[in-house]
């Protein structure tokens, strides 16, 4: 009966479409039991009924078993491709070493362009994406003054800032910092230190509490009280470690602090980023300073910081401060008239400086990775080229073409895993030099590595670049008719559509490096430019050096000015001393902008660059006089209050008349002061910032200006550093307490100013000569394999009457035209790179067709020069062999 039994009834219950072994196998199990039941005496239909009673919801058993039937298959079916991948992967390493030629090419270009890469991008990383090791750095900014005529930059006056906290609704806290450099005593050797002076809710606005002890409280900002001092890890280390520190006394400009805490390990305030030493030591400002008086708003000596308040954006909190300096402006006319204020995010504002060059480091070694990639792509697609007839017999003995195409993929994928595995440890190794090359002045320098999340990014990177380079030559190989490739004996007939994009990878290998070749010839220009820029100072043996007078013993602007007074006398009689100045700034070591009005425009004030200078600091510093005098040390207190000017300031503000006999004035409580002489200008800033109007004060005229003196220069006529025993020596005779630091000549200053830019330009023609190298690699291997694929057309043309330079001047005009459309295309790129990269040009256009036509013409007669070897070889073809070869 059982085999009598039809399924017919059951066809409403599993309709015909479902799948054919469910069908089968519910079939089979409800045919036994009907029987069984029969066999029990049931009727069929009793038995029929009985039997669908027990099973249950049919269609309900049958989608569980379909399910279940579907998880085997897709693990069946993922273990299968799995031993296929792994097969390939194995295969893809014996095929590796069969052509060591090959593996060793593919293995040195992506080993090159990975390492490269990684080390910048773990540079890049650290410097610029890193974020601040402060509680929720995202929601630090900082802020900054802003003159509306010209949008310079200024730190933020202390009144202004008080001014802001109390009408701002933005913040949550507001913090200012002034970096000076201190005499620190009474432990040990008198030391010259770093010192921040802070705000007394500098840490709380940071969101960083002490290692030891605490840090300062608010009421701690007035004369007396504010004797107190949290010192660095570093400088509690240096001073024996000892917990017991908490409460004994320092000397800072011999004054006495108590250490009232230690900050963390490993903490950086703000204005430490990018700086050569690290900040000792920290003591909270004091209102009773002149410079931090609640009501000085001409002085701008804070760096400010604010944490913005939930739920504010960093747009909002620029309206509110908007709304604060326009309230500044109209109230204090005298001294904010001029002047808005800019927040932005603390993170970007202290690495702004390098944010475009590292930026451009790059996008330059993403070129280069690009032009390893192509070239890695040339040769593979010349290798698979080779394979073709492999290929074919695995295709006609029963391979599918996505298993085939699967194969070469994988062998992609395993070239680049293993040159990625190469270039993280050639990177890891280059990152370690690279951090010691890198100016101190590059805030997070020391912290460049390539950690985790850049390796793991660098090697997915490769990967999917390996896939994709070996997917384009894969997929126009597999593609090759079966039957053509079997029947020719030539084992390198390649079709027309492998040869069009061999010809495109080359063509855009010729257009990347003339990209990159031409933002190197423009920096390395712009550098050259740089360097030869007059700075209008010498700075060949011209040694400097700081000396800070505490204000204990030095209480009076002519107190420090006997001091300095002495010491030049004593200096300048040394053996080889030229000449001796002092000033409260040198060149290059920082400056002081303020605000001074012209005597017969006294509505408007100006910003200008202001110098207190002794009367040697214009022969020290060979400054030529051009009109006038320049300043005499009959320039004293009690004399005529007098100042020189530079050219730049007599061209801006008097340019139809002669600026020595006119007067200024710092205000209208102050007597006016004469111009008496015009000097040359200076770039005090460096060789890439440009002249500002510049006033020098005589030092001798105490009352004309705030500031302290402090730098101390010679200009010897031997090497200057021998000279510092002496000069140290002299300074200990007047005062037994007294370091000097910060002891640099200014030829070093102006290299280390350089330096950013040397490493930048030096980084980049390293990647423009790999490239280079790597575009010959690739226009040899394309002519060498086109060449060689029509050996038998070349040995025709020779039998037909061809000479050697017909083919040489075959060969040579397929490579000229593969190199002529790389230039078209790599101009167009490059005039866009150029024009990215154009805030790094000094004094060059981004758009510089001398430089343009040289990279062009460089490129050209290399490539040429590559082509012309296996044209040559081409042209040498004995037409005998090449035919017995067909």
């Amino acid at each position: 009966m059982g085999a009598n039994w039809k399924w017919r009834p059951y066809r409403r219950v599993f309709p015909s479409h479902l799948d054919a072994g469910v069908d089968d196998e519910l079939r089979f199990h409800l045919s036994e039991r009907v029987e069984a039941l029969m066999a029990e005496g049931l009727s069929e239909d009793a038995a029929r009924a009985q039997a669908l009673a027990e099973f249950g919801d049919v269609h309900d058993v049958r989608r569980t078993l379909v399910a279940v039937d579907a998880g085997i298959e897709r693990r069946r079916r993922r273990t299968e491709w799995i031993v296929s991948v792994w097969s390939d992967v194995r295969y893809a390493a014996r095929t590796l070493r069969r052509a060591p030629r090959f593996t060793l090419a593919a293995l040195t270009t992506l080993g090159l362009g990975v390492g490269l890469a990684s080390m910048v991008i773990g540079a890049a990383d650290a410097v610029l994406l890193r974020p601040l090791p402060y509680h929720e750095p995202e929601r630090l900014v900082s802020l900054h003054e802003i003159t509306r005529a010209d949008s310079a930059y200024y730190s933020v006056a202390f009144a202004s800032l008080r001014d802001l906290e109390r009408q701002g609704r933005a913040f949550a806290g507001l913090a200012g910092s002034s970096l000076r450099a201190r005499n620190l005593t009474g432990r040990g050797q008198p030391q010259r230190v770093w010192s921040d002076i802070v705000s007394p809710n500098f840490f709380d606005v940071l969101g960083v509490r002490p290692f030891l002890g605490r840090a300062f409280r608010r009421d701690e900002n007035t004369a007396g009280r504010n004797r107190v001092a949290v010192i660095s890890y570093g400088l509690w280390e240096q001073l024996g470690s000892d917990p017991d520190l908490l409460g004994s006394v320092v000397r800072i400009d011999d004054l006495p602090h108590e250490i009232v805490g230690v900050a963390p390990l490993g903490f950086q305030p703000p204005d430490e980023f990018g700086r050569r030493e690290p900040v000792a030591l920290y003591t909270p400002l004091s209102i009773d300073d002149d410079s931090f008086a609640p009501d000085n708003h001409g002085d701008h000596e804070l760096n400010a910081i604010a944490r913005l308040a939930p739920r504010i954006t960093v747009a909002q909190a620029q309206a509110d401060v908007d709304r604060v300096w326009a309230w500044l402006a109209k109230t204090y006319p005298d001294s904010n008239r001029d002047l808005t204020a800019h927040i932005r995010p603390l993170g970007a504002d202290l690495v702004h400086e390098v944010r475009e060059p590292m930026l451009v480091l790059v996008g330059a070694v993403a070129l280069l990775w690009l032009v390893a990639s192509v070239n890695l792509a040339t040769l593979m697609l010349v290798q698979f080229i080779g394979r073709q007839r492999e290929i074919a017999v695995r295709t006609a003995l029963g391979a599918s073409r996505p298993r085939v195409l699967q194969m070469l993929v994988v062998q992609g994928a395993v070239v680049a895993l293993a040159g990625s595995a190469i270039g993280l440890a050639f990177g890891m190794a280059l990152i370690k030099v690279f951090s010691r090359l890198v100016p101190t002045d590059v805030p997070r320098a020391v912290e460049m590595s390539i950690d985790w999340q850049v390796a793991a990014a660098v090697i997915v990177l490769s990967i999917v670049a390996g896939i994709a380079v070996g997917l384009v030559p894969a997929w126009r190989v597999s593609r090759a008719a079966v039957s053509d490739t079997l029947r020719s004996a030539e084992r390198r007939m390649v079709s027309a559509s492998a040869v069009r994009w061999r010809s495109i990878l080359v063509t855009s290998e010729i257009a990347l490096s003339l990209i990159l070749l031409t933002g190197c010839a423009l920096l390395l220009k712009s550098f050259v430019t740089l360097v030869g820029v007059d700075l209008g100072f010498l700075t060949d043996r011209v040694l400097t050096m700081r000396i800070e007078l505490p204000g204990s013993r030095y209480p009076t602007a002519d107190d420090r000015l006997r001091f300095f007074e002495q010491l030049a006398s004593r200096v300048g009689a040394l053996p080889d001393v030229q000449a001796v100045a002092f000033a409260n700034r040198f060149p290059l070591r920082g400056g002081w902008g303020g605000g001074m009005y012209l005597a017969d425009q006294r509505e408007r004030m100006i910003e200008v660059d202001l110098q207190a200078v002794s009367a040697g600091y214009f022969a020290t510093l060979g400054i030529p006089v051009l009109r006038g005098r320049g300043l005499e040390t009959s320039d004293r207190t009690g004399s005529l209050p007098v100042a020189v000017v530079n050219a730049a300031f007599a061209a801006k503000y008097f340019p139809d008349r002669d600026a020595v006999g006119r007067h200024l004035l710092r205000n209208e409580q102050e007597p006016s002061i004469t111009i008496v002489g015009v000097v040359g200008d200076v770039r005090r800033a460096g060789k890439a910032e440009p002249v500002a109007p510049g006033v020098y004060l005589p030092a001798a005229q105490t009352a004309l200006y705030p500031v302290r003196l402090a730098d101390f220069a010679i200009r010897s006529s031997h090497d200057p550093h021998a000279l510092v025993p002496s000069i140290q020596a002299a300074v200990l005779t007047i005062d037994r307490e007294l370091p000097i630091g910060n002891v640099r000549t200014l030829s070093e200053v102006v290299g280390d100013s350089l330096a950013l830019r040397r490493l930048q330009v030096g980084l980049i023609s390293v990647f423009a000569a790999l490239a280079l190298v790597l575009t010959v690699v690739g226009v040899y291997g394309v002519a060498a394999c086109a060449a060689a694929q029509r050996t038998v057309e070349f040995g025709v043309r020779v039998a037909l009457g061809a000479t050697p330079s017909d083919i040489l001047r075959l060969v040579l005009t397929q490579s000229a035209a593969l190199i002529a459309g790389g230039l078209v295309v790599g101009i167009a790129g490059a005039l866009a790179f150029a024009r990215w990269m154009e805030s790094l040009l000094f004094e060059v256009r981004p758009h510089d067709p001398a430089t343009l036509a040289a990279v062009s013409l460089l490129l050209v007669a290399v490539a040429m020069v590559a082509s012309y070897v296996p044209a040559r070889r081409a042209a040498r073809i004995d037409p005998a062999d090449a035919l017995r070869a067909e």
